[in-house]
């Protein structure tokens, strides 16, 4: 799956720049970043598994699906 996730930052960033470009009712779709949940497991378990005295590949990732 794929989700948009941005930081407080980048959020209020797209919006003052929305602003700027606005002169009355328009509607933008602005460009947020995409990250795979996949993606984000990996990193994650990459970079967290040594601290916790794992090796990154002892640790796996269940694709159970979409859900309803």
């Amino acid at each position: 799956m794929t989700r948009f996730i941005m930081s407080i930052q980048e959020a209020t960033q797209l919006v003052i720049d929305s602003c700027k470009h606005a002169s009355g009712g328009e509607v933008f779709v602005t460009k947020m970043p995409v990250i795979r949940i996949a993606d984000l497991a990996q990193v994650m378990i990459n970079e967290l598994a040594p601290h916790y005295g794992y090796a990154p590949a002892d640790i796996g990732i269940d694709i159970i699906g979409a859900k309803p």
